[in-house]
C-alpha cells in the first residue's frame, strides 16, 4: 500500500513540471476507488466471504497491483519482486485465517475480558451491518450484536416480554403490532400469542433474524406463524 501511490505517481509523470499533475490525478483515482472499496466491502465482501477472505482478497490484489506496477528488470529488480511476493503471500496466509469470534466479538470495550472458554459458538454470522453470535453459557444463551449483548434465553426475558405486554395496557384491542429490531424473537412471538394478532417487525441485519432458531424454546418460533411478517 505504501510504496503502489509513489510508484504510480512517477509512472504518471512526464517530467518534473508535471508531477503536481501527475499526484493530483492518481490522488482522484485513489480517492475514487477508496469510496468504491468502502462502499462494497460490507454488503459484497463481509456478507458473502467473511472479514477473513475479504481480506485475503484485498492483499491479493495489491500484489497484483505491485506486480505489474515494479519494474521487471534493472539493478534490484528481482530481489524486489522475491521481496514483495513473500511478505504479500505471508500477508494473504494470515488475513485468510478465520479468528475466533469468542476473542473478535466479546465486547471488551463494554464489558472487558471474558474468558473465551467459559462459553461456546452456536451461531455467528458476518453480516453487512454487523457481527452476530449466538453463544451459549452456563444458564443461558446470548445474542450479541458486534460484541453486544442484546438479547438473551434468560436475563432478558422481563424485558423482552415487557415490550410485548406493556403496551397491551395502553391498547388491548389493537390486532396490528410493530416491532423494531427482531433480537431473539421473544417479543414478536409473545405478541403473535394474542389471538388475531399480526405482527410486523423491522430489522436491518438478515444475521439476526438467521438466529431465530437457536431461541425457538423462548421465542415461540414466530417464523413460523403465518401472520408474522419481517
Amino acid at each position: 500500500m505504501g510504496f503502489n501511490f509513489p510508484l504510480l505517481v512517477h509512472l504518471t509523470k512526464r517530467s518534473a513540471a508535471d508531477a503536481g499533475r501527475a499526484v493530483g490525478t492518481v490522488y482522484a483515482w485513489n480517492s475514487s476507488g477508496s469510496i468504491l472499496g468502502a462502499a462494497a466491502t460490507a454488503p459484497v465482501g463481509l456478507a458473502l466471504l467473511g472479514s477473513a477472505w475479504t481480506m485475503a482478497v484485498g492483499v491479493s490484489l495489491y500484489l497484483v497491483s505491485a506486480l505489474l506496477l515494479l519494474p521487471k528488470r534493472g539493478r534490484g529488480a528481482l530481489p524486489a519482486l522475491v521481496a514483495v511476493v513473500l511478505v504479500s503471500v505471508a500477508g494473504i496466509s494470515l488475513g485468510a485465517t478465520r479468528l475466533d469470534p469468542r476473542l473478535t466479538d466479546q465486547g471488551m470495550y463494554l464489558y472487558g475480558y471474558r474468558d473465551p472458554e467459559s462459553r461456546g459458538v452456536i451461531y455467528f454470522k458476518e453480516g453487512a451491518s454487523c457481527n452476530v453470535a449466538v453463544t451459549g453459557h452456563d444458564i443461558d444463551r446470548a445474542l450479541s450484536v458486534n460484541g453486544k449483548v442484546d438479547a438473551t434465553s434468560d436475563g432478558d426475558m422481563d424485558m423482552q416480554l415487557g415490550i410485548a405486554y406493556l403496551p397491551r395496557f395502553l391498547r388491548p384491542e389493537a390486532k396490528n403490532v410493530l416491532v423494531v429490531g427482531y433480537g431473539s424473537g421473544t417479543t414478536s412471538g409473545a405478541s403473535l400469542l394474542f389471538p388475531g394478532t399480526r405482527v410486523t417487525c423491522c430489522e436491518l441485519e438478515p444475521a439476526v433474524y438467521g438466529a431465530s432458531a437457536e431461541f425457538a424454546r423462548v421465542n415461540h418460533t414466530p417464523e413460523k406463524n403465518p401472520d408474522f411478517k419481517i
